[in-house]
């Protein structure tokens, strides 16, 4: 026997039990890899362990499927442990086909028509029992890896949820037919779908139609739904009914004792005829937060954005998976400001910044140069591992330029702030980059003019 094989021995076992338990896609495909490895250039372990157990790929391909963001190379990833389970005999699972439907129209911030077409090839693939991202010279003779799968209701639902993002009204139609053919009745997530779409539209009145056939139907929205509402309205220019579901969602963490005109019963009432009903137990989420942020800062309301700021700061986190603290570990923690919170305050003193003289008397001078700094304070308290990329470092350099009318000075400071806590910033590696410009601008002395 290989001297090696006890010591490989202990190495397979151990990634087994990881794969069998961790709930962390990085962890798990990593050792999924090395399992791989070890089975296929081992021979001594390939005759005792021909392949990875299937359970451990089923779960492998859940915890894949759950992960977020869904990106390329998770699509990658995912079809690389489908293509596995096939080859050594397994059997793919509905959830895996629609899996991979839904992660190959992502990858990009905004889905495009590349996305809808692949997601469409990929769910004709495995329909006809053909592994996706094979030529169809692969497939003489019309030979099939194994018994195609039928599309379900999800496997539409995620077309059409595709079609939607990508803002194409042909095949949202085409899948909604084909849906309507086979007899599947739409569910919650369609007519969500359908809500994304009409937002993207800005058709208020495709919006309220989906939100009447979902309460006709019996189907709830979810606290989903309601971002997804907060999102539409506010799109389109109707911030106050946003600020009303979430008034009402803030209302179940912090009860509002009055009761008399304009009180949060008649805000239920102003709601149910938009068709939206906020149950009690429903309570705001990190999206719900971000969301509200960017839109306020968007808008130029600064005042709402240090209120959900101090709601994000003062609610507890009650969210699946959220960390827990205390001896037996039973006590939630509180929300904190992620990068996105930040992001999104800093685009806002770039669009609104008051400089310190000029500013015309309708203008809003509370993004001005103290408050940015104040919240600049707290944003260099993120946590250590925070990464930033050269667009959050070119929003925060933005912002305080229109509120210091170009200070250099003091962008010379916050840059020089910037670089201490989050490490040398990138700057594309080009001269012409904008960032690159403004750091010759402040540093001349790290430039020097040849002679």
């Amino acid at each position: 026997m290989d001297p090696t094989f006890p010591l490989l021995h202990t190495t397979l076992r151990d990634h087994l039990i990881t794969l069998g338990q961790t709930q962390d896609a990085e962890e798990a495909w990593n050792c999924y890899t090395t399992l791989v490895n070890c089975i296929t250039r081992v021979p001594a372990v390939y005759r005792h362990l021909p392949h990875i157990p299937y359970s451990h790929l089923h779960r492998l391909c859940r915890i894949l499927a759950s992960n977020r963001p869904k990106t390329h190379r998770q699509y990658l990833h995912l079809l690389a442990v489908v293509t596995y389970l096939k080859h050594c005999g397994g059997t793919i699972q509905q959830f895996e086909y629609n899996a991979l439907v839904d992660h190959a129209g992502r990858g990009w911030r905004k889905t495009r028509e590349e996305e809808l077409m692949h997601a469409k090839r990929v769910a004709e693939d495995v329909a006809k029992g053909r592994l996706p991202g094979l030529t169809e010279e692969a497939y003489e003779f019309q030979n099939e890896d194994y018994a195609g799968l039928t599309p379900d209701i999800y496997t539409y639902t995620t077309l059409l949820a595709t079609a939607a993002r990508a803002s194409n009204a042909k095949e949202l139609l085409n899948t909604a037919t084909i849906m309507q053919r086979a007899r599947l009745p739409p569910n919650r997530i369609t007519h969500l779908a359908l809500l994304h779409y009409f937002t993207q539209k800005q058709n208020l009145g495709g919006v309220r139609s989906t939100l009447q056939k979902m309460r006709a139907q019996n189907l709830e929205l979810g606290l989903d739904g309601l971002n997804a509402c907060m999102w539409a309205y506010g799109k389109n220019n109707r911030v106050d009914i946003a600020l009303m579901i979430y008034r009402l969602l803030r209302h179940n963490v912090v009860p509002e004792s009055y009761e008399g005109d304009g009180d949060f019963h008649t805000t239920v009432a102003h709601l149910a005829e938009e068709y939206i009903f906020v149950d009690s137990e429903m309570r705001p989420n990190e999206i719900t937060f971000t969301m509200l942020v960017q839109m306020m800062a968007y808008l130029g309301h600064f005042q709402a954005v240090l209120d959900i700021l101090q709601d994000l700061l003062t609610f507890e986190n009650r969210e699946p998976g959220a960390r827990l603290y205390g001896v037996d570990n039973s006590n939630p923690t509180f929300y904190a400001p992620t990068l996105s919170v930040y992001r999104n305050i800093f685009l806002g003193f770039s669009r609104h910044g008051a400089p310190p003289l000029g500013t015309s008397p309708d203008a809003d001078t509370s993004w001005n140069l103290s408050n940015l700094t104040d919240i600049f304070e707290r944003f260099l308290h993120l946590p250590s591992d925070t990464r930033i990329s050269y667009a959050n470092v070119d929003i925060v350099m933005k912002a305080f330029a229109v509120t210091s009318a170009d200070n250099y000075e003091l962008l010379r400071d916050v840059w020089v702030a910037l670089e201490e806590r989050f490490g040398p910033i990138d700057l594309r590696s080009k001269i012409t980059s904008r960032l690159m410009r403004l750091k010759m601008k402040l540093f001349p002395e790290l430039f020097p003019t040849p002679d």
